[in-house]
């Protein structure tokens, strides 16, 4: 018997089962990833457990994730084959143009597929998706099948997972990143830690050296302060008998930090005799890889020795030594040679003050040769005595400051700091001390100063001082950088948002919100920086800086939070801010001077007023950044002054924003995004000439998404590339259509390339493939591009390249743009559109009306055709017709409509039902024609 077949029911049963199933894998796989994306520490965590997750939910047999840098791709990780160690470049197989493009490829039979690469053998399907960081391709999720077929409910599925990839593989590049310079600020911190100690211990050892008079003593104190100050275990001073029989030795003078003493070391063994007899410090990293070292412990890891000169002559060492894996480095082998040169000036004091009874007339003598500040103090700090050491240091004779008081010479902010020193009992003892000191000629100097009590018990004591003032510069400037803008000198973010934090704190303190933050960005400060170069940019935020702070009152704080963007903060005058506001878009009506430059700035200014629920800083810069840029966007429309103060819209319109940018990808697959077209007619006969093709958005929540939301969002987020390839497209193939259905009647069909999608490497490659797969006539297609777009270095070759096609380029908006008139006969151009905001006030404006007469006579001195867009009245009509323009478009004639509307315009303006306004007798016999009766759509 035959099996008998399903019901409908249980078909539909079983259907609804499967897709239940797909629902539940896709959900668990977003679930496991969402966690592998939020935890992640790094690269090959994050790809290694999202390639295991889809593999082991979706079941996936072939997964892959890839890096692409340098034009090269490169694996990352993968799962079912080996990729070890292969880079593939951007022009191999699926993966290749996927790179290329930054479009998704669903290829349900590779067979089919001209690109394809065999990758693993038996695949049936392959599936490579774009990982984006910013605008750009940073990698690829690439999967294969070999027994079954992929199909668009897996490419929604990896659409959504490759969004919060890149998402996640931004903030863990970002997170590395920070990372980093964490790692080099802690290098930093150590090095600079590393410094202090050193100084802390080469400050201490002087100041044992010149309290000890003794050369066991001054050895003591030598080696007290080393494992004091620098944290060494284990040190030994040794000094050489050269009478010594039968040979020469080194005796020990004191060690510290050794269980077993080694009291002589013939100076023929070791690594102290060889130092002894080639006078050269040595450093031994590793002691078990050096064959004459001679060890008094046995878990000794490193050791440093230095020789101790006295009068020019090797009279003995100094060592230090490491255990328990402790390395011991260049930094302390030289920080030994500093010890050992200063004991070795004391050994010479020691022996010259053994000489001579320990006089104070040779004390004083040694004294006189150090390059510090050494003086004595009577109990109540009188100078009792000055070293001639003062005269370089301070411009005094030592005589002139005898008898007086520190406080005397000390800064009026300092007397509290030295008094309280003073004051110590029994008697002063402080170190490292900082002061500022009066020079004889008025300015002040900064110090250092130690104190210990002398060896005559009457209360005496001595200080020693040593000349800061370049570390303390150094150090004052590294804090200054850190706050202030290297480029400006303004306050940065960190300073700024520290005053905010402040503003902040008072305000919830006291229910006072009197402050205010103005954030102001440049206006197309990217165009003058791409066209004259990155350091004019630098000089003129230089000189915008100056012209800002010119106009800002007084304690108010202006800073520049990095890029072209500044901030302004009120703390106390929130009133002030619209007023200044203005103030600052006036100051700069003026041209600034950049060198040989006169250049003319606008900016866009965002006013956030105080407000209680503020808590962070960020808060409020993030409402003050909205308010800049619907300052921004007004100003592009017309429609507002050059600043926006933020209220809550603000907000609601940024969550849209979101809203739109979290589903434009999505939209963009799933074709809810829909062309429709507005004719272009011959103004004098309302014939229609062509269409142009715009893209429309219907979203199922927010309604009608307007093309200004949509468009702006997909060039910040890079779907601005698959948005204008699938319009392209689109428009081709509905043009081959018209071309089928009227192939008597020739047609065109104008088709917008933003800037970027204009620039891309293989945009003439997309243009080849959109007419080859549409087939459509290329003569019959008109590329638009905007002034900006001509900056571009290589535009005039595009545009040459595109018209060897067949194809026209027309420059939309023109007018408003920054193109050169001088070079505009070097683009191999069709048409120039005559921007809305001049047709708008024909008949009122007699400026506009000059600027579009000029642009006729410009395009009729280079042979190029003129259409004026945004045509909404018959006065507008008729003044255009004045000016000889004889084509344009706009809400007088058709808004935009679906195709299938337009396909009926197009065959009623044929057969010869519309009226044809005025009279006018069309030019051709039964050419399309449009009645200006058709009202302008709210």
């Amino acid at each position: 018997m035959k099996p008998s077949q399903p019901t409908p029911q249980q078909a539909a049963a079983q259907r609804f089962g499967s897709e239940l199933e797909q629902h539940k894998r896709a959900l668990q796989l977003l679930d496991r990833v969402r966690e592998t994306l939020t935890g992640a520490p790094d690269l090959p965590s994050l790809f290694q457990e999202v390639t295991a997750a889809i593999q082991q939910v979706v079941g996936y047999p072939l997964v892959s994730i890839a890096l692409v840098e340098d034009e090269q791709i490169k694996p990352q990780v993968s799962l079912g084959y080996d990729t070890e160690g292969v880079t593939y470049s951007t022009d191999f197989g699926i993966i290749g143009r996927v790179a290329r493009s930054a479009q998704a490829a669903l290829v349900q039979d590779v067979s089919q597929d001209a690109d394809y690469q065999v990758y693993h053998p038996r695949v049936v399907s392959q599936l490579c998706l774009p990982l984006f960081d910013g605008q750009q391709v940073a990698g690829l999720l690439n999967i294969e099948t070999t027994d079954f077929v992929l199909g668009e409910e897996d490419l929604r599925l990896m659409q959504i997972l490759s969004q919060h990839l890149s998402s996640a593989l931004r903030r863990v590049r970002l997170d590395m990143k920070i990372r980093k310079a964490r790692q080099h600020d802690q290098h930093l911190y150590a090095q600079i830690a590393r410094q202090a100690s050193e100084l802390a211990l080469l400050h201490q050892v002087r100041n044992a050296l010149s309290r000890e008079v003794s050369v066991d003593s001054l050895i003591r104190a030598v080696n007290t302060a080393i494992i004091a100050a620098f944290g060494y275990t284990q040190v030994s001073i040794y000094l050489l008998d050269p009478a010594a029989l039968p040979e020469p030795c080194l005796v020990l003078q004191h060690q510290i930090g050794y269980h077993t003493v080694l009291h002589r070391i013939p100076v023929s063994t070791g690594v102290v005799g060889r130092v002894i007899r080639t006078g050269k410090g040595e450093l031994i990293e590793d002691v078990r890889l050096e064959a004459a070292f001679v060890g008094a412990i046995g878990n000794t890891t490193s050791e440093v020795t230095v020789p101790l000169r006295a009068h020019g002559k090797v009279v003995g060492t100094l060592n230090v030594e490491s255990v328990d894996g402790v390395i011991l480095h260049q930094r302390d082998l030289e920080l030994m040679n500093e010890v050992a040169a200063q004991v070795g000036q004391a050994l010479e004091r020691a022996q010259l003050l053994s000489a001579v009874s320990l006089s104070e007339a040779r004390y004083r003598l040694l004294a006189e040769s150090m390059t510090d500040l050494v003086c004595l103090h009577a109990r109540e700090g009188q100078l009792t005595y000055v070293s001639p050491s003062v005269t370089a240091l301070l411009g005094y004779l030592p005589e002139d400051m005898l008898g007086q008081f520190p406080d005397e010479f000390v800064h009026p902010d300092d007397h509290e700091k030295i008094k309280n020193a003073i004051l110590q009992t029994p008697s002063p003892q402080f170190d490292l001390l900082r002061l500022r000191l009066r020079h004889q000629q008025g300015h002040w100097i900064w110090f250092e100063t130690s104190s210990a009590p002398t060896q005559s018990g009457d209360g005496q004591w001595q200080s020693t001082s040593r000349d800061i003032s370049e570390r303390h510069h150094i150090e004052q400037q590294l804090a200054y950088e850190a706050r202030h803008d290297s480029l400006t000198g303004l306050a940065n973010r960190s300073l700024f948002e520290g005053r905010l934090q402040a503003c902040l704190e008072e305000a919830h303190q006291t229910g006072n919100t009197n402050y205010a933050v103005l954030f102001l960005d440049v206006d197309r400060f990217k165009v003058i920086n791409d066209s004259l170069g990155h350091r004019i940019g630098d000089d003129l935020l230089r000189a915008l800086a100056e012209r800002l702070a010119a106009n800002i009152p007084p304690n108010e704080l202006l800073a520049r939070l990095g890029g072209d963007e500044f901030a302004i903060l009120l703390c106390h005058h929130a009133a002030d801010a619209e007023r200044l506001a203005g103030r600052l878009a006036k100051a700069l009506r003026q041209p600034l001077k950049v060198g040989s430059h006169e250049l003319r700035l606008s900016i866009s200014i965002g006013i956030a007023p105080g407000r209680a629920e503020y808590t962070e800083t960020s808060d409020v810069l993030r409402d003050a950044d909205l308010s800049m840029y619907e300052s921004k966007h007004r100003q592009r429309t017309r429609a507002s002054s050059a600043y926006r103060v933020f209220d809550r819209s603000l907000h609601e319109r940024a969550l849209r924003r979101l809203h739109i940018e979290a589903e434009l990808g999505a939209a963009i697959g799933a074709r809810q995004l829909h062309l429709f077209y507005q004719p272009v007619v011959q103004l004098s006969s309302n014939r229609i000439l062509s269409f142009e093709a715009l893209a429309r958005w219907r979203h199922p929540e927010l309604g009608n998404v307007q093309p200004s939301e949509f468009l702006s969002v997909a060039e910040e987020t890079g779907l601005i590339w698959p948005l204008g390839q699938w319009v392209l497209e689109e428009a081709c193939q509905q043009l081959s259509t018209w071309q089928r259905q009227q192939p008597e009647r020739p047609l065109c069909l104008n088709v917008n390339l933003s800037p970027h999608q204009f620039q891309q490497s293989d945009i003439i490659r997309q243009v080849q493939r959109a007419i080859r797969k549409s087939g459509c006539a290329a003569h019959g297609l008109n590329l638009e591009i905007t002034e900006g777009a001509m900056l571009h270095a290589s535009a005039a070759q595009t545009i040459t390249a595109l018209r060897e096609l067949g194809l026209g380029v027309q420059v939309d908006d023109f007018g408003t743009g920054y193109s050169s008139l001088a070079s505009l006969h070097r683009f191999n151009l069709t048409a120039l559109k005559i921007d809305r905001s001049f047709v708008e006030n024909l008949g009122s404006d007699p400026a506009s009306q000059g600027i579009v007469q000029a642009i006729l006579k410009l395009a009729e001195a280079l042979k190029l055709d003129v259409i004026a867009e945004g045509i909404e009245t018959p006065e507008q009509r008729r003044s255009l017709l004045d000016l000889n323009c004889q084509v344009g478009q706009g809400y007088l004639f058709s808004p935009a409509v679906s195709a299938v509307e337009a396909t009926k315009l197009w065959q009623r303006c044929n057969s010869g039902d519309a009226a044809n306004e005025g009279g006018a007798a069309p030019t051709q016999r039964n050419s399309p024609t449009l009645s200006t009766a058709r009202p302008k759509p709210s």
